[in-house]
């Protein structure tokens, strides 16, 4: 989008209409309720019309790096922002991640006199947003694994 030297910005964007026109075979796990043993079944289900399970709306995001040259060694700044609108993890539209932002940055530092040399401190998830990274309905209930939360670092790196 914008890039010079010292700056380079990078945006992008999605928008996606996914819906399945004729789904009536999809599975789904259904608690059993006529007392002949497990606690779920599989049965059919007609997916037609319900939104691609894994499949936003829209998302969008922004990047950003910005090197500031100076007599000590070069500063990096870098940020970056990502938005995903909410979707289903399964075909009945039941199972649901809500719309999330994420936002993550870094400060960097590499000394003029060891140019192989550079420092940097990071932070990502920097809202803590809740994000799930697998999300599932099981026989005791509905699972999910999440992303994670809002997390600092720091690292030292080798150029040989």
């Amino acid at each position: 989008l914008v890039s010079d030297q010292a700056l380079n910005v990078r945006a992008y964007a999605t928008y996606l209409d996914a819906s399945y026109d004729s789904f009536p075979g999809a599975q789904i796990y259904d608690p059993r309720t006529d007392g002949l043993g497990g606690n779920v079944q599989t049965v059919p289900f007609d997916a037609s019309g319900s939104d691609m399970i894994r499949a936003p709306r829209s998302t969008f995001g922004i990047n950003f790096d910005y090197t500031a040259e100076t007599t000590a060694g070069d500063i990096g700044f870098s940020g970056s922002l990502f938005h995903s609108a909410k979707y289903y993890w399964d075909f009945q539209n039941r199972l649901t991640q809500p719309a999330y932002t994420l936002v993550g940055g870094e400060i960097s530092f590499t000394p003029s006199d060891m140019e192989a040399i550079r420092l940097s401190v990071w932070g990502r998830n920097l809202t803590n947003e809740v994000v799930y990274s697998q999300m599932s309905s099981t026989s005791v209930g509905d699972r999910a694994g999440y992303e994670r939360p809002r997390t600092f670092g720091g690292s030292v790196s080798f150029t040989f």
